[in-house]
């Protein structure tokens, strides 16, 4: 796959069958979405997501068993575990090739991110006011609607994901936050629409 083609993803590899089946569980997804965001403890991700300490801290085994998550060395005291999610960025979905058993994992896996997505986009608009002017300004929430042919889709996806790439290159969250920062959640969608109009 070379840069040379703009018809190609230049998506990480997809994860594997095992893990995307052992992170097809609605607590192990938001788990591996808020740890996305940073490090942090069994702890602070049961008192984030509403559960207990001890089911959170099971599913950050199981997470890491299958090469998802990983400690975080060097941070803690004590008994104190910390995770970080592994560097680098998976692609989760089924292949081409793929059982049902995988295929309803993803769609499960899948279905359960872009719950969380709207639910991070719902919770910034209803709690808009609540940054500063600066901050407000400086988000978008935007939809295009286009009539495209595929070619061009596909090469409208490597270009939104190259330039997301470049900038996560540098305040990507396993790099070290830059003064002034704060976590920001980057969605992008194109896809064709269900009932949408078909040019011949």
């Amino acid at each position: 796959m070379t840069h040379d083609d703009p018809t190609q993803r230049h998506y990480p590899e997809p994860v594997s069958s095992d893990a995307l089946k052992a992170l097809a569980h609605p607590l192990r997804v938001a788990i591996f979405d808020a740890i996305a965001h940073g490090p942090a403890t069994a702890s602070t991700l049961a008192e984030q997501l509403g559960e207990s300490s001890g089911a959170t801290s099971y599913h950050l085994r199981q997470l890491a068993r299958h090469g998802l998550v990983r400690e975080a060395v060097g941070r803690g005291r004590g008994r104190e575990r910390w995770w970080e999610k592994v560097p680098g960025g998976v692609t989760v979905g089924a292949t081409p090739d793929a059982g049902p058993a995988e295929k309803a994992a993803a769609r499960m896996v899948v279905g359960e991110l872009l719950g969380l997505r709207e639910k991070a986009l719902r919770a910034f608009v209803s709690e808009l006011e609540s940054f500063d002017d600066d901050w407000q300004e400086a988000s978008l929430v935007s939809t295009v609607h286009l009539d495209l042919p595929r070619e061009v889709l596909a090469e409208l996806g490597t270009r939104l994901t190259e330039l997301v790439g470049e900038y996560a290159e540098t305040y990507g969250s396993d790099r070290a936050p830059a003064p002034g920062s704060r976590s920001v959640t980057v969605q992008l969608a194109a896809f064709p629409v269900v009932g949408g109009r078909e040019n011949p």
